[in-house]
């Protein structure tokens, strides 16, 4: 039994989800209703292609793949066209531009796939370097008499310190001839509004509650109070100096469970108000996620009792879906009400309590050449480290660029930036997702350890709130806060 974060979920390469219409429109600087509005220079992501650099503003790039050892046919007159690819379900076009445009030929690295307007076309790349912010970039046309293809498709130069790198424009390959495949994925609602949730596993269910209602995640501890057994209710655990109730989600929801009362179990703690607490059992915390309120589905009658404690579920695969936990009808119900006032304080427990300093608040507390934190709100999600990060051994601070949320997320390893030194990166290892400047990037963990409610206090150098203690039974353990801000130089 693990609550610790495990790697392997979360986007991986392939596997981007389509852009919000809002995060579109602000990428592109207006809003969807056509009204512009003075917005930032466009991100751009930075490509091999070849022995050159191309820029392509972040909102144009659909995803990344890796290029499969055979394109499908595809009967084209379009210039440069070399084939197919089949991108689940879609026969997407594929430029190779040492064909289009004479360049020298290189080897099959990756599949750039474009998004322009309505169509997708891919384009043959070497490798992925980082996104850098428009702001940093500047950019400035090219007058020349020429009036070629290469001068069509790249009109603009950007500028990057010394690098000057030819600025992509997409819809000049549709003005050439090239073909594009129609889009069938929709665009997401500007209504509709992601929430960030707290994935967690029971007997293979997998269920997920609101982040921002979970008061903290405990490891796998010994389950007492015998005398508690009663309905959901599996006895009791003990988190820092609480006694709280452990109820067990299947029999809470009336889903069907073959399991005996466990010796010991992870949980995920609720807060009823006061002191009143209630720990939901769990095998294994997974992840923290991001769930479209338009992708939750009613909850089928068939699979729970107890539907009513539910917002729904939200299919991710034919024969799997997340059961979508109600916080407010948990806390509502009498039966769990009744449970979470049986949270008992010990005597030695007060006096720890009592010494427990600075704003309380959550946070997320992992190992990244060290015991570092984040105040939960600050993550966007987290997710898997790509098994070819880990396989490689890599120790460079930028350790790969992945396909995300229509986008691409540079990983950077955050032990490399806070402490230096060698990373080591294994199973518990994952991915942070968070924003610096306004872009999304990812910081490469070596281990997740929990949510937590912990205590803000003022850091040894005098800096206010830089330091975050976690009260456990024999100790208080203090976890330095990573600056966001200051991460912006090693990342550009």
């Amino acid at each position: 039994m693990d609550t610790s974060f495990p790697s392997g979920a979360g986007t991986l390469p392939g596997e981007a989800l389509p852009l919000a219409a809002e995060e579109v429109a602000d990428q592109a600087g207006g809003r969807p209703d056509g009204n512009r509005q003075p917005q930032p220079a466009a991100s751009v992501a930075l490509i091999d292609c070849g022995n050159k650099v191309i820029g392509v503003e972040v909102v144009h790039v659909r995803e990344v793949i890796p290029e499969p050892h055979e394109l499908q046919p595809l009967a084209s007159s379009g210039p440069g066209v070399i084939g197919c690819l089949a991108l689940r379900g879609l026969a997407v076009p594929v430029v190779d531009f040492a064909a289009l445009l004479g360049w020298p030929a290189t080897a099959p690295g990756i599949l750039v796939v474009l998004r322009i307007q309505t169509g997708l076309v891919a384009f043959r790349a070497q490798a992925t370097r980082r996104i850098v912010l428009g702001d940093h970039i500047r950019f400035q046309d090219i007058a020349t008499a020429a009036t070629g293809r290469e001068e069509q498709i790249f009109p603009r130069l950007g500028l990057i310190e010394d690098l000057a790198v030819a600025m992509l424009e997409p819809s000049a390959l549709i003005s050439l001839g090239i073909p594009a495949t129609r889009d069938q994925r929709a665009t997401a609602k500007v209504s509709d509004i992601s929430e960030q949730y707290l994935l967690f596993e029971l007997d293979g269910r997998d269920f997920v509650l609101p982040v921002a209602r979970v008061h903290g995640t405990v490891p796998e501890t010994e389950v007492g109070g015998a005398t508690l057994v009663s309905g959901p209710c599996e006895g009791s655990i003990q988190r820092l100096d609480l006694e709280i109730a452990l109820i067990n989600p299947l029999l809470m929801c009336g889903m069907p469970h073959q399991g005996s009362r466990p010796k010991a179990a992870g949980a995920i703690v609720l807060n009823f108000g006061g002191e009143k607490r209630l720990a939901l059992r769990a095998d294994r915390v997974r992840d923290i996620i991001q769930i479209k309120k338009s992708l939750i589905s009613p909850m089928p009658r068939v699979l729970a009792r107890r539907g009513d404690l539910f917002l729904g579920v939200v299919p991710v695969a034919e024969d799997r879906w997340y059961h979508v936990l109600d916080p407010d009808r948990i806390m509502q119900d009498p039966a769990l009400g009744a449970f979470a006032s049986l949270t008992r304080r010990s005597g030695a427990g007060q006096a720890q309590g009592a010494r427990m300093r600075g704003r309380r608040g959550t946070a997320l507390l992992f190992r990244a050449g060290g015991d570092f934190s984040l105040p939960i709100d600050s993550v966007e999600e987290i997710v898997g480290l790509p098994q070819s990060v880990i396989d490689t051994d890599s120790q460079g601070l930028h350790l790969c660029t992945i396909s995300h949320r229509g986008g691409l997320l540079p990983i950077f390893a955050l032990s490399q930036i806070l402490v230096g030194g060698r990373v080591d990166f294994g199973p518990l290892s994952a991915v942070i997702v968070v924003r610096v400047e306004g872009e999304r990037i990812g910081l490469a963990v070596e281990e997740m350890l929990a949510i937590e409610r912990v205590g803000f206090v003022e850091h040894p150098d005098g800096r206010p709130e830089g330091m975050v203690e976690r009260h456990q039974p024999d100790r208080i353990r203090s976890f330095s806060l990573v600056e966001l801000d200051q991460l912006a130089s090693w990342t550009a």
